[in-house]
């Protein structure tokens, strides 16, 4: 696996609050122009067009080939480190991994936003994490067990190859 390059945290911290931001500003001006389930509608639809593009051009920088459940966590891990999701894996053999999210920043922003019971996460991530991992390889399946909006102490993931 390659080394992630040095970079100033400062920078990061402001970069993840750049992507935040725009993706919150841009809903909420669709929501003001069209309403909020067309908005909604249309920010699952462009969530699910971002995550295969996303996932290749992190393959391109890692050069990552192989298409097995190790190098889709890594891939997983690069795509969380964007915009600042952490997570544990908490269990893994070569078909499956289970993982629990530690810090979701989209999370902590609808709260921050008063909107966590409006916006539900976790119907965005059940549509679009399996999405997500399909155009990584088709045997590779991605379920929400747990989330955060159910009450849950954190979101879990489990994640299967074959």
């Amino acid at each position: 696996m390659k080394q992630k390059p040095e970079v100033d945290e400062r920078f990061v911290k402001l970069m993840r609050s750049a992507l935040t931001a725009i993706d919150g500003l841009w809903f909420l001006e669709v929501e003001e122009k069209i309403g909020f389930d067309e908005a909604f509608e249309i920010d699952i639809a462009v969530w699910k067009r971002y995550g295969p593009i996303i996932i290749k051009r992190i393959k391109k920088a890692l050069s990552i080939t192989k298409t097995d459940l190790d190098s889709f966590l890594q891939v997983l891990e690069y795509l969380c480190s964007i915009d600042g999701t952490k997570f544990d894996i908490k269990d893994k053999s070569p078909k499956k991994a289970f993982i629990q999210v530690t810090f979701c920043p989209w999370w902590e922003n609808l709260k921050r936003s008063n909107r966590e019971n409006l916006v539900r996460c976790d119907i965005v991530d059940k549509v679009i994490f399996p999405e997500w991992a399909k155009s990584f390889n088709p045997k590779i399946e991605f379920l929400l067990e747990k989330s955060l909006p159910d009450g849950h102490d954190a979101c879990e993931w489990v994640i299967s190859y074959g």
